[in-house]
């Protein structure tokens, strides 16, 4: 499928006049070969099912591509909440497994950005989010263990604990909370 905008674009690209595009145009939209409302209710459809796009994203590719908003909105409107929480929730099950090395509250800001910039809603990520239990407390751990069996054969006492604890919290763990789990 198709858009008029679309149609426009490719027919201007090869310098047709601007009377010729807009009678290419009605043509097709008489004979029905271009519809918006149609394109618009199936690139959502698609979008939604076939990829990792929220539907914020969607919204502003339509609105990109000079689509009537009011048509947008209403087939945004009519998109299952549920479905899409599904598939956040899978996505971001994917996405924990994917990021090592991070505190939990470093790893909930990193998995909060990247679904708004995938066009998610912040408040539907956040309500996801809080069912998952995303306490790295075992990687903090480990990662202690790593930093000080690197830099305990070159410093002792106040020095060896000011850097990993200057460490730790780069990559947001508090050595505190570490050792407790530690002991």
């Amino acid at each position: 499928m198709r858009s008029k905008e679309e149609i426009k674009k490719y027919l201007s690209k090869y310098k047709y006049n601007n009377s010729s595009i807009e009678y290419v145009i009605k043509k097709l939209e008489n004979s029905k070969i271009i519809n918006d409302e149609l394109y618009i209710k199936a690139y959502i459809y698609d979008k939604i099912n076939l990829s990792n796009d929220g539907p914020n994203k969607i919204k502003y590719y339509l609105l990109s591509e000079k689509m009537d908003e009011n048509l947008i909105n209403n087939y945004i409107d009519e998109i299952d909440e549920e479905v899409v929480k599904n598939k956040l929730n899978r996505l971001i099950d994917k996405k924990i497994k994917s990021i090592k090395n991070c505190s939990g509250n470093v790893l909930k800001q990193k998995i909060t950005m990247y679904f708004i910039n995938l066009g998610y809603s912040k408040e539907m990520i956040e309500e996801v989010l809080s069912n998952k239990n995303v306490d790295n407390s075992e990687e903090g751990v480990k990662l202690y263990n790593k930093l000080y069996n690197k830099y305990s054969k070159k410093y002792q006492g106040y020095e060896l604990e000011n850097l990993l604890r200057q460490k730790m919290y780069q990559k947001g763990f508090d050595l505190s909370e570490i050792k407790k789990n530690i002991d």
